[in-house]
């Protein structure tokens, strides 16, 4: 609620302060506020459309209302004005596995973690799928990558769980 505050006083001091504006959506979208975070990222969009952060954060907040579509077509955008978009990509494989297209999932999990080492959620989906895939072998590179770099605080039960799983417990 701080942060969002902040921001509000923020954007009424510069209305086109792009920063501010990506800032202010995403602290709406954590509290809930859907369409407040939609209209934000929209200010964005109208001041500047190619932005890759405001399209991201379109698709993010779709994909956490499940609304498959619009978060497609939002990381499909993202990914016109940067190829190398790797939230795109991430949430594009998020997803591709949400429709049963597992191959797919991968492939866009492993874009994500190439232009994206430190995307620990895809690192951790890559990892995970490629184990539910039955291809143990080329999923235990990203997991060890994962239990080796994950920030503990974020996914300490996730890194205990791998690491069991690669030392066969």
């Amino acid at each position: 609620p701080e942060a969002t505050t902040m921001l509000e006083r923020v954007i009424t001091a510069e209305p086109r302060h792009i920063a501010a504006l990506n800032g202010l959506g995403v602290a709406y979208a954590r509290a809930g506020r859907t369409k407040d975070a939609l209209g934000t990222f929209a200010k964005i969009l109208v001041i500047r459309p190619r932005d890759v952060q405001a399209l991201e954060n379109v698709g993010t907040v779709y994909l956490q209302q499940r609304a498959w579509r619009p978060a497609e077509d939002a990381f499909r955008a993202a990914l016109v004005v940067e190829p190398r978009a790797a939230r795109a990509h991430a949430g594009l494989g998020v997803i591709a596995l949400q429709q049963g297209r597992r191959d797919a999932a991968i492939a866009h999990w492993q874009d994500a973690v190439t232009m994206d080492p430190r995307n620990f959620d895809a690192l951790f989906n890559l990892g995970t799928e490629l184990v539910n895939a039955g291809r143990f072998a080329d999923a235990r590179p990203h997991l060890e990558r994962f239990v080796r770099t994950a920030p503990r605080a974020f996914y300490g039960p996730d890194i205990d769980r791998l690491r069991a799983l690669l030392e066969g417990r």
